[in-house]
């Protein structure tokens, strides 16, 4: 092999592997965005549903006094 086809086969060798580290870099910003949006949403549906639980505590409560008053128990 010549001087200039050996340097150019470490030109292309370089580019795929400049190549390849391009597309990985790229891989796993998309892998890390969509996790950043997958804990977003868990996050969110757990301060919704923390957010129901407290509207309904109250008048779960309310109910369990009332029957508890009902039946007369006195515990």
């Amino acid at each position: 092999m010549s001087k200039q086809s050996i340097r150019q086969s470490g030109a292309a060798l370089l580019m795929a592997m400049l190549t390849v580290a391009l597309v990985a870099t790229f891989a796993a910003a998309a892998l890390w965005q969509q996790w950043r949006s997958i804990e977003v949403e868990t996050a969110e549906r757990a301060r919704v549903q923390s957010s129901w639980i407290l509207t309904g505590a109250p008048d779960w409560a309310r109910l369990v006094l009332r029957e508890d008053l009902r039946s007369g128990n006195d515990t």
